[in-house]
């Protein structure tokens, strides 16, 4: 049998690199709260990065840690060394339960113990379904002769390999669940949310004062802010916390192409309204034209055409919310490029088409509700959808609910 090997770190970074450096470059590969790479640092004890590799893929993973993280590690074969503590890094970091043996019951992506029949309490995930997955995709990259990229970042790579990226076909009713498991994370620290919700509109609100500038400064920045909204979920979900900071994270992480992916709605939303308004100038010269020079009064084809160009507009909106719904946690989490994010985003709601109805119906029944007590429902409503929407994400592209 061939020899399996670890990456073991103690902790000690590299000649020359800071505790901020390291903690910053680490979160950004990984996607992971920075309290977990702070224990890397104050952990006193060896600790675990990667498990169950080859030599070949240990000696990759070990310059990726050492040159582009500044954390010094090493490589040990598990024949020759019994570590009592790890902490697996596959794209999500979490901390082992503590105990001094390695249970039998571990879970397979994240090493944690607390493992309850078959799903894996610390990052939620089917442990049947996503081990179908990885031996899927392993027979998959086997076959098209596939192999790991050393020129590919580790973040990237663990995504394609371990969580078998792409957008997948999920259940009509599980737009209920994403719903319930918005609730859950808005209801760990409900009062952190709404305050940050809160800030957020009222920016948005100055800024849409300013004329011309401020819509189009609201359009370009969006993108910044949920990618931030969506990293504190990521956070609360890792079992960290979220808080205000998180709104402004996505100015820190990935924020090039966050404004990009703003600059290319603002341009789409553009196109749109410019592409509805000759439309609405179309009919309005023909039915001119039709009465002699003189304005049409509301009789039957007038009343056609303005319905024709509302259905036409609802569409548009449709096609471009489906095409940005998920393109700051692309982004942020994936590191796609704002084009790929797009049409990543396109094709998981085009997959999903029914699901995001039945959600989104759902979604309008509580907003009807919500708005009865003069409203004050939506403060509750309005951070329960932005973690929804999170919790969508993990679902369709990983695998998570």
């Amino acid at each position: 049998m061939a020899a399996s090997y670890r990456i073991i770190t103690e902790g000690k970074l590299c000649e020359g690199v800071s505790q901020e450096q390291f903690i910053s470059a680490f979160v950004q590969t990984f996607k992971v709260p920075e309290e977990q790479a702070r224990k890397l640092l104050l952990a006193g004890r060896p600790v675990t990065l990667k498990d169950n590799l080859d030599r070949d893929t240990a000696e990759k993973f070990k310059r990726v840690l050492i040159e582009q993280i500044g954390l010094e590690v090493r490589i040990e074969s598990k024949d020759e060394l019994k570590l009592t503590s790890d902490v697996a890094v596959s794209g999500n970091t979490e901390s082992s339960s503590g105990t001094t043996s390695e249970s039998s019951a571990r879970c397979p992506k994240c090493g944690s113990e607390r493992v309850s029949g078959d799903e894996c309490l610390d990052c939620g995930i089917i442990i049947s379904r996503y081990q179908a997955r990885r031996t899927q995709a392993k027979n998959d990259t086997s076959s098209s002769g596939a192999g790991w990229n050393p020129y590919q970042s580790t973040a990237t790579q663990d995504v394609h390999d371990d969580d078998d990226f792409g957008a997948r076909v999920v259940d009509v009713g599980d737009g209920w669940h994403w719903i319930v498991g918005g609730w859950k994370l808005f209801v760990k620290n409900p009062w952190a949310w709404i305050a940050t919700l809160v800030i957020w509109y009222v920016m948005m609100f100055v800024v849409g004062l300013i004329p011309i500038i401020g819509s189009f400064g609201i359009n370009i920045l969006s993108p910044v802010f949920m990618g931030g909204l969506m990293l504190g979920a990521n956070e609360q979900a890792s079992g960290g916390d979220f808080t205000v900071g998180h709104l402004f994270q996505g100015f820190s992480t990935q924020f090039g192409k966050l404004v990009q992916a703003g600059l290319l709605y603002l341009a789409v939303s553009i196109v749109v309204v410019l592409v509805g308004a000759i439309i609405v100038a179309l009919f309005g010269m023909g039915a001119l034209l039709n009465h002699g020079g003189e304005a049409a009064s509301a009789n039957g084809p007038s009343i056609i055409a303005i319905f024709f160009v509302v259905i036409i507009a609802l569409i548009a909106m449709v096609l471009l919310g489906m095409a940005f719904y998920f393109v700051p946690m692309l982004i942020v989490f994936d590191e796609h490029g704002p084009i790929a994010a797009i049409t990543q985003s396109f094709s998981a709601c085009w997959k999903n088409m029914i699901p995001f109805l039945i959600y989104g119906l759902i979604m309008f029944g509580l907003a009807v509700i919500a708005m009865i007590p003069i409203g004050l429902g939506l403060f509750v409503l309005a951070p329960v959808m932005i973690a929804s929407m999170y919790v969508s994400y993990r679902h369709i592209f990983h695998g998570e609910i």
